[in-house]
């Protein structure tokens, strides 16, 4: 797919992630004029009844739930053995951008931890090492968080 393309009455805007399974398109339904998300199977799945199934499996699970954190099914298409999900389309900051967000958060907490662990010093071990291993946990955090940003690209 690309962008202009008609997918049912859907339009193609843009490609917004790919994930493991599948692809999501940001499209506009031309007949109520409203930006949707529109999910595929990828790749080898996509020619398989299995990877059909599973996109099935998880568009009917997501339709059961109304939850503000969990986007409204609102259609499913299939297209020439093609399964389409038409999800709700809800803006908000890529993963990384969250992901981005949180590490300087926990860069900044690290600093802090460190300058009171200065500040301690040697005057209360007890205090001292229960910072230390609260900064060792946060460090830890920190890597996790640019491993990931380096996973996800």
């Amino acid at each position: 797919m690309h962008a202009g393309t008609a997918v049912g009455p859907y339009r193609i805007v843009r490609q917004l992630g790919a994930g493991g399974m599948g692809v999501v398109w940001l499209a506009e339904d031309t007949r109520l004029q409203r930006k949707v998300a529109l999910k595929t199977v990828k790749g080898a799945d996509a020619d398989t009844t299995e990877g059909r199934q599973r996109l099935m499996r998880e568009a009917r699970a997501a339709a059961t739930l109304n939850h503000p954190h969990i986007a409204t099914v609102h259609d499913v298409l299939d297209l020439d053995g093609q399964v389409v999900v038409v999800f709700e389309y809800v803006e908000g900051d890529t993963l990384n951008d969250m992901i981005k967000e949180d590490l300087v958060a926990e860069r900044i907490a690290i600093d802090s931890y460190r300058e009171m662990i200065t500040y301690v010093g040697n005057d209360d071990p007890t205090t001292r090492r229960m910072m230390e291993g609260i900064l060792a946990m946060e460090e830890e955090h920190a890597d996790d968080l640019v491993n990931l940003l380096e996973t996800l690209g």
